[in-house]
């Protein structure tokens, strides 16, 4: 059972090394058994077996730690966990809070089996937060971080309810300094500035799940809510001296439903995903010489619904056909006053925003696959056509996927895939009034129905010893861009506005990564090397009318080692 909705960090964080009698990594796990030998899955997961002395009856654990920092300031990190397993009834409640430095909300992210990422706030405009430094968190950060969460699984013999409720807060305090040089083609500029900034943020989120897993048929059905609450104060000192403030309060719901059922070697799938989200943004910006004041209010809706079947003409291959209608509705409300729009050179432009944008995409994604003991082949080639309104514009998008994986052997692998496609149009993206961010940077939108288009092919090796504990993985991926339009970015007085120009580009990128890991049985550790090298360019951008070209070359290496020398001493 998935007891968490693949939030695997709040159980394996937190759970008792002892009561755990085995961990088992499932790869490309098929969780819905109607689909058990007709599609294989493409996610891996964790199956812990607990201890007999561990199930049915309440096991925990707690830990309380202190110490002091050079501010001087106190610091902690608590945490405490109860968990209950049994056949019919499965409650996990954890507590959880620290200073030194480790974000917690993460851990309610569930990106499992069938789970789905927390915070379903509608993409905003407002921009204002702590600096950061090109240093681990855990080494510069002592922000006040904490969560709770409760879930608790009700079992028959064929249904499993599951209630949680989780809440998480962060606030964090920074001070930064900074120099920014900006290059132009009559010279260059240099801006030197610093600020002291607190940021804190409220996360609150309920769901109930109803789910039916048998080899017949399956049916899921997730309701959940959530809230989050999220200010942040600025001040600023330097070319720009200012003090911001920020809040921004959002409210969502959605409901997720999926229904499979299996005939023989065919099974056929219902889904449907919903979703209701609306926000506010409100940036107050203090300066020497006046006050800016923007206000944003957002309400989006989107729905995402199909059906798709999947059969086998043999025990090697396999079809699938999916076809589906995904639809979005989002308004906009915006005002920004206190700007000297004279000044700027924008007398006559909007500084307010009143609009729907919405679009509908029916859609087909055929799919085949092909299993064997040495070769493995996938390949999707889904088409939709999609009409935009308030852009007035009607449009085909495609994406092409295939991949072929050759298997000599048990430990050994090799695959080769590639793709292409064109872009669908971001209905964020439609408006036509200038928005403040933050103190220095305006955005303004557009309404441009040209499309983008990328390709890409990669290799992989893979070797996994696990006898021997060697593990080797190796990955080279090359990729092509075509821009319909660049990104703008104009120096206005004291702003920096940016948006987009219809004016076609070009970007390409390199990618190559390589990973090896050896066990040693004697420390019960291994030691381990990733290298990584990233190469991307572009032609996107233009900067006061004038383009300007983007490199950017990145070397990564990570040496790691990790042992056990005895039960009270370990090494990483």
């Amino acid at each position: 059972m998935d007891l968490l909705g693949g939030r695997y960090s709040l159980l394996t964080g937190n759970i008792s090394a002892r009561d755990v009698k085995s961990v088992e990594i499932i790869e490309k796990h098929q969780p819905v058994k109607a689909l058990s030998g007709i599609a294989s899955g493409d996610k891996p997961a964790i199956n812990l077996k607990l201890q007999e002395s561990a199930k049915g009856k309440w096991v925990g654990s707690a830990n309380l730690a202190g110490g002091v920092s050079s501010a001087p300031e106190a610091l902690w990190d608590a945490n405490l966990f109860l968990m209950r397993v049994g056949r019919k009834w499965q409650s996990i409640n954890n507590i959880k809070t620290n200073n030194i430095g480790e974000e917690l909300k993460s851990e309610l992210n569930g990106y499992g089996i069938l789970g789905s990422a927390a915070d379903n706030r509608p993409s905003g405009f407002v921009s204002i937060g702590t600096g950061s430094a090109p240093l681990d968190a855990d080494r510069v950060s002592f922000n006040q971080s904490g969560i709770i969460n409760s879930s608790n699984n009700f079992k028959t013999e064929d249904w499993k309810l599951n209630a949680s409720v989780s809440y998480s807060f962060d606030r964090l305090e920074s001070g930064n300094s900074s120099s920014t040089t900006y290059y132009f083609e009559d010279g260059e500029k240099t801006v030197l500035e610093g600020n002291e900034a607190m940021t804190r943020e409220h996360f609150l989120q309920g769901r109930f799940e109803a789910e039916a897993n048998r080899p017949d048929f399956y049916f899921r059905n997730v309701l959940s809510a959530e809230a989050g609450y999220s200010d942040g104060l600025v001040s600023m000192t330097g070319e720009y001296p200012n003090r911001q403030k920020a809040i921004m309060p959002y409210i969502s719901v959605g409901d997720d439903l999926r229904y499979t059922g299996r005939r023989g070697n065919r099974a056929f799938t219902v889904y449907s995903s919903n979703r209701f989200a609306m926000g506010s943004e409100n940036l107050t910006v203090i300066r020497e010489d006046g006050v800016q004041k923007q206000d944003v209010g957002i309400r989006d809706f989107g729905t995402d619904t199909y059906v798709s079947t999947d059969f086998k003409v043999s025990s090697r291959l396999g079809f699938g056909l999916k076809g589906g209608l995904e639809a979005s509705v989002r308004s906009l409300e915006s005002l920004l006053e206190g700007v000297d729009t004279a000044g700027l050179g924008l007398a006559g432009a909007s500084f307010s925003n009143c609009l729907t944008a919405a679009f509908v995409r029916p859609y087909i994604s055929p799919g085949m696959e092909y299993n064997s003991r040495h070769w493995e082949l996938r390949l999707s080639a889904p088409v939709s056509y999609a009409r935009y309104w308030f852009a007035d514009a009607d449009m085909f998008i495609y994406r092409t996927y295939g991949s072929v994986k050759y298997i000599p052997g048990p430990k050994l692998s090799f695959t080769v895939s590639g793709s292409a496609s064109n872009s669908a149009l971001d209905i964020d993206d439609f408006y036509t009034g200038y928005i403040l961010q933050n103190y220095r940077y305006m955005q303004t939108g557009s309404v441009n129905t040209d499309q983008d288009e990328s390709y890409s092919v990669s290799g992989r090796i893979n070797y996994k010893d696990p006898v021997n504990l060697f593990y080797l993985d190796g990955t080279v991926r090359k990729s092509w861009n075509v821009y319909a339009t660049s990104s703008t970015q104009d120096f206005l007085g004291d702003y920096i506005v940016i948006g987009t120009e219809s004016a076609m580009s070009k970007g390409s990128s390199w990618y190559a990564a390589l990973s090896g890991s050896i066990g040693i049985y004697g420390i019960n550790g291994k030691a381990g090397l990733s290298v990584s090298y990233t190469d991307f360019s572009t032609t996107s951008i233009l900067q006061n009318g004038v383009r300007t070209p983007y490199l950017s070359r990145t070397i990564g290496f990570s040496p790691t080692f990790e042992g056990r020398f005895a039960p009270w001493l370990g090494v990483n």
